[in-house]
């Protein structure tokens, strides 16, 4: 059976619940960000070819569930944003939005979403996008992880695993930081006790049914 990615832009459906929800602001801010970086509104779902190996769908977090998300991560030049399950690639919107210049990087699995999102943003040089499954890579960037469920609890481990294989040796402190979005497979670090628990945030704050979790490898 051949496998197509469809592109759902989700956009008048969306406008439909703002309208009746009271969203629009929301909404709206959401149309400005997402067209100023690429021309196209980002919101909506995309099926994973990869579900069967355990990837998930595509999703798109709203702008100010970033803002409470980020509040309080202090980012050095030094720092490496890692977008694990990048989709679309909103985070790099946010971050771009908000005068960020440091490198951030991409790691897609579906190659349609990953092109897309590497031409959607290719002006801007601090940022790369990776079709690549994240727990083949040979090396993981980064000192500060975002994900949004982007995974089953058997790829989460396969990556923590590979985390685990390059960090192990670091004196630990507040980096890396992982902010781990809609965080339904969080028993997975059960096995990896050097992650912990720094911040917790409930469905409301998150925009996501199980919650957000910060955490920092110690």
């Amino acid at each position: 059976m051949e496998n197509k990615t469809r592109f759902s832009t989700g956009f008048f459906p969306q406008l439909m619940i703002a309208l009746f929800s009271g969203g629009w602001k929301r909404l709206l801010k959401n149309v400005y960000l997402d067209l100023r970086f690429g021309g196209r509104f980002l919101g909506g779902a995309v099926r994973s070819p990869g579900e069967e190996r355990g990837f998930l769908h595509t999703m798109n977090t709203d702008y100010r569930v970033f803002e409470m998300l980020f509040d309080g991560v202090r980012l050095s030049p030094d720092d490496v944003l890692v977008d694990v399950g990048c989709g679309k690639g909103r985070l790099f919107n946010f971050m771009l939005s908000g005068g960020w210049r440091g490198r951030m990087v991409g790691v897609e699995v579906n190659p349609a979403i990953a092109a897309f999102t590497r031409n959607r943003l290719r002006r801007h040089e601090n940022v790369e996008i990776i079709e690549a499954d994240v727990t083949m890579l040979r090396d993981v960037p980064g000192t500060v992880f975002y994900l949004f469920n982007p995974f089953t609890a058997p790829v989460m481990e396969r990556f923590l695993q590979r985390l685990e294989e390059k960090w192990s040796r670091l004196p630990g402190g507040d980096r890396p930081l992982m902010i781990y979005n809609n965080a339904v497979e969080l028993a997975a670090f059960e096995r990896f006790p050097r992650w912990k628990i720094v911040e917790r945030f409930t469905p409301e704050e998150s925009g996501s049914r199980s919650g957000c979790v910060k955490l920092v490898y110690r």
